[in-house]
């Protein structure tokens, strides 16, 4: 069994719209537009314990020195589904340095030996078969509608060398705007394919051919 694709974008918009009510209650910054990427990864994972039930941990080692900012278990007794998740977010006038770690990112997400370093991790033996999907957010502040219509166009193109080759995306409606109208807040997300994989013979993950 899996969590359908669908399902995870409409626990992304649920998200949107629990972001966009705080943001228009209480600022929770001082003196800019920042929010950390912890609060967009805590927000999603806040939908994936409610809508699927799952487990859920922040900031866990993927291999090496480096960690993923979250992951949600769901565990279906004896196959179970993972989705590996990635945040960042995309400063007005760096677009092109957070393109550039968004692919760095994507890259390291796909690397078998650092997925079977989270699977070598289950404790529960009964569990045989995973399926991981890698899973990325990002929020984005935009000053004009060109930058804007610029933005949605990179992060949606299906192009072979864009961002998210094969992967299903969202790009939020706006969900805060300053008085003005000038500047709008938008929230992304991009859901990869799933890779399924197995315990073999010896008890080891591979991953399914």
């Amino acid at each position: 069994m899996i969590v359908n694709t669908e399902d995870i974008i409409l626990s992304f918009k649920k998200t949107n719209q629990d972001f966009s009510k705080s943001i228009n209650l209480i600022w929770p910054t001082v003196g800019s537009r920042g929010f950390t990427e912890s609060n967009l990864v805590q927000s999603f994972l806040f939908y994936c314990k409610s809508m699927f039930n799952a487990i859920t941990y922040s900031e866990v080692p993927f291999g090496g020195k480096s960690r993923v900012d979250g992951i949600a278990f769901v565990d279906f007794t004896n196959t179970a589904h993972i989705l590996i998740i990635e945040a960042k977010r995309i400063k007005e006038n760096q677009y092109n340095n957070a393109y550039d770690e968004i692919k760095k990112d994507t890259s390291r997400m796909l690397e078998t030996a650092r997925i079977i370093n989270i699977l070598e991790r289950i404790n529960k033996k009964e569990i045989n078969s995973v399926a991981v999907q890698p899973l990325f957010i990002a929020d984005v502040w935009i000053g004009n509608k060109k930058r804007s219509e610029e933005v949605k166009e990179i992060w949606e193109s299906k192009d072979k060398n864009s961002l998210f080759p094969g992967w299903r995306t969202d790009f939020s409606e706006v969900l805060w705007h300053s008085e003005s109208g000038k500047v709008k807040y938008h929230q992304m997300l991009a859901v990869g394919n799933i890779n399924i994989f197995n315990r073999n013979g010896s008890y080891k993950w591979e991953l399914k051919g």
